[in-house]
């Protein structure tokens, strides 16, 4: 069998606690002010792609990021992307390029961002969300103004879009391409996925990590994470996280707080349109199909169950004889919405009502949401496959 390989598009060249500094200025104001200057001949949507006015308008938002683990002189070394927004005092990269390959979780003790001018400037960790696989820094001197926009656009399939990064240690190349799909789960860093990913065409391969991906507006969509591929090279997919899910992270982190993730301790499967009777329930039957509960958790504290048999339903495998959760904070679940996925409008501590069918009987009960825990990769282990 051929394997599918899924890899983080960060470098590393060979084989800190976090620091916590005061926000300048208003965050709210550095996630929505202007960036670069928009490129003449785009209209969003159906907007054709100018790929010279666009890299050259964005490039000086756009910077290499150099991390040292270790102060030897034959330490490790890793090698990505990222990119200033706002005032410039803020740069948004990702957080398998700020922390350790060979002790995962553990930041680098060293960090440097080359710009496009050629000049390095030293950077500082203001805060990561590995749940998101987004990370903050602080550049030593704010970079130019102004960073990068996030796009209030929703991609859709087709738009042509520009990625910018130091793929293989090539700093500043551009690739062009359209976004191939949306709403895409992909393998997250700590044991939960992430959701709502853009796939596309134009080129992401190592080095990529942390850069953006920009609409025909220059404005961003996504921050650049993983490549699919057989061949662990450049000729498979590549995937961003969603502009929506990296805005979550900055908001939080660049307050120097932690980002939220409520939890239920639960495993499931989402069910697909029409898939009801073969679980012996109603044919118009969604939501997640619990296969397990972890034992503690606030979803065993509220009484739901999980699944005893096993069974491949139109070539999926599922943990059959669970509850089926159907609703969330009174909010219905929807064909293939996953569990991760719903609980993001909710935060820890919460307490939610969630309905859910067991042997056709409709209940609820009442659930107090937990903090997800963070599960870390075995050293050297790859947390994409």
């Amino acid at each position: 069998m051929i394997a599918r390989l899924i890899r983080p598009a960060a470098i590393a060249l060979c084989s800190a606690a976090l620091s916590g500094c005061a926000l300048q200025g208003s965050l709210d104001q550095m996630l929505d002010s202007p960036g670069a200057d928009r490129p003449a001949r785009t209209i969003l949507p159906g907007a054709k792609i100018d790929p010279p006015t666009l890299f050259h308008k964005a490039q000086r938002s756009v910077v290499t990021v150099i991390a040292q683990y270790g102060s030897s002189a034959n330490a490790p070394q890793g090698l990505g992307t990222g990119f200033a927004i706002g005032d410039g005092s803020l740069v948004v990269t990702n957080v398998h390029v700020v922390t350790s390959p060979i002790k995962p979780g553990e930041p680098a003790s060293e960090l440097s961002l080359q710009l496009h001018d050629g000049r390095r400037l030293d950077a500082e960790i203001v805060g990561l969300d590995p749940h998101a696989d987004i990370a903050v820094l602080r550049p030593s001197t704010a970079i130019e103004p102004p960073g990068l926009r996030f796009s209030a656009h929703t991609p859709a399939i087709g738009d042509p879009v520009m990625a910018i990064g130091s793929p293989l240690g090539e700093t500043y190349t551009m690739s062009v391409g359209y976004v191939t799909g949306v709403d895409r789960r992909i393998s997250g860093m700590v044991g939960f996925p992430i959701y709502g990913a853009i796939q596309t065409d134009a080129v992401i391969t190592m080095g990529n990590s942390g850069g953006p991906l920009l609409n025909a507006d220059g404005e961003l969509i996504g921050v650049n994470g993983q490549m699919l591929s057989i061949g662990g090279g450049g000729e498979g997919l590549g995937f961003a996280i969603p502009a929506p899910l990296v805005k979550r992270s900055v908001r939080y982190l660049g307050q120097e707080k932690q980002v939220p993730y409520a939890y239920m301790g639960v495993k499931g499967k989402a069910l697909w349109r029409g898939a009801g009777p073969r679980f012996g329930l109603p044919e118009n039957a969604t939501g997640v199909l619990i296969g397990s509960v972890r034992t503690g958790s606030p979803a065993d504290v509220a009484g739901l169950r999980g699944g005893s048999g096993r069974r491949r339903v139109q070539g999926s495998d599922f943990r059959v004889g669970g509850d089926l959760i159907t609703s969330i904070g009174g909010h219905d679940m929807r064909p293939n919405e996953q569990l991760g996925e719903a609980l993001l409008e909710f935060k820890p501590g919460e307490t939610v009502q969630v309905g859910y069918l067991r042997d056709r009987r409709k209940l609820t009960t009442s659930v107090t949401l937990g903090d997800r825990p963070v599960k870390w990769p075995s050293p050297l282990q790859s947390v994409f496959g």
